[in-house]
């Protein structure tokens, strides 16, 4: 939500792909607040080459792509292996 905020006061543009893990309701409110688009999935290659920067819990397959993009990536770890894909990063 913080994040979907901050675009909006920005006048970013947001895509969130959430993987299936929001309903209808869930979707509406980061539309509400500031993001352009929600979506159960996207095609992650051609967003992350698209993007200025990808803000990302961490997910190795997500981190790999923005980086041979060559697009900056801010991981915000989460739980799982995700505070070992974001070291390096930093």
């Amino acid at each position: 939500m913080q994040i979907a905020l901050a675009c909006k006061a920005a006048s970013f543009q947001l895509l969130i792909a959430h993987c299936n893990h929001l309903d209808e309701v869930q979707e509406q409110s980061l539309k509400n607040v500031g993001a352009t688009w929600v979506t159960a999935s996207a095609n992650q290659q051609v967003a992350v080459k698209r993007a200025v920067v990808v803000v990302t819990v961490g997910g190795s397959n997500t981190v790999l792509d923005a980086l041979a993009a060559g697009t900056p990536v801010l991981v915000l770890p989460i739980a799982f292996d995700q505070p070992g894909v974001a070291a390096p990063v930093a």
